[in-house]
């Protein structure tokens, strides 16, 4: 499994373990491979639009001496879509972003969230849902 896999399959695996998202269908997907028709009840996908990564990270020891380790920081884009029935209105779709950004930010996911963007719902006639995107940034240590 690659690095960008392993970050959405975790923010996945995260997400369905939510007591407060217990009811939502979580999925990992990469722009366009959903597309529930037509959209009966809440779906929630995550993918990555974008991952980099630094230089290795330096120690310097107590003495000054500084060594280069296997260890680099990466930053990855995450994108959620939140798909929810036309009916059910954004309001619907604002209450699962907010129970999804509020774990995120203040429960025990693996990553640190440093960045967060929810737009605005627009109607998708493909999947003749309401959509809301929405981006956050991620930042963790690897070994390699």
């Amino acid at each position: 499994m690659t690095i960008m896999q392993q970050v959405v399959q975790t923010t996945v695996d995260y997400l369905e373990n939510e007591q407060t998202l217990a009811n939502e269908t979580i999925v990992a997907a990469y722009d366009d491979d959903i597309h529930p028709i037509p959209t009966d009840k809440c779906i929630v996908s995550v993918g990555m639009t974008s991952i980099g990564f630094s230089e290795k990270l330096k120690v310097v020891s107590d003495d000054g001496y500084e060594s280069v380790t296997n260890n680099r920081r990466y930053t990855a884009k995450m994108k959620i879509k939140i798909f929810v029935p036309y009916e059910s209105g954004s309001t619907a779709g604002f209450a699962v972003a907010d129970k999804i950004y509020t774990s995120l930010f203040y429960g025990r996911y693996p990553y640190e969230v440093t960045k967060a963007e929810i737009k605005d719902a627009d109607y998708d006639r493909t999947t003749e849902a309401l959509v809301i995107d929405s981006t956050f940034t991620v930042s963790a240590t690897i070994s390699s």
